[in-house]
């Protein structure tokens, strides 16, 4: 048996220092929502949804986009794996 592992990474808010802020400002806001309660329950739904949307966006543009890169990313692993697979074995 032949076992290909491959993890990728595929960011949700956006790149650069902008996106890195707003994650860690979502990941710090829902800590302390968790740890020392949330001021309203409008608080607590709206950090709750944008912590959510972290790791589980709701962009249809967004999923459609992850699954076209990783169908090419799956795809051009195990061609390169076929291609030095037959060098190999010849």
């Amino acid at each position: 048996r032949v076992i290909i592992g491959l993890t990728a990474e595929f960011g949700t808010v956006g790149n650069g220092l902008g996106g890195k802020t707003e994650t860690i400002n979502r990941l710090i806001l829902e800590n302390e929502g968790y740890f020392h309660s949330y001021r309203s329950p409008e608080v607590e739904k709206r950090v709750k949804q944008k912590y959510l949307e972290l790791f589980y966006p709701s962009s249809p543009k967004w999923r459609e986009g992850v699954i076209r890169n990783g169908r090419y990313l799956v795809d051009t692993v195990l061609k390169r794996f076929i291609s030095e697979s037959e060098k190999i074995s010849e």
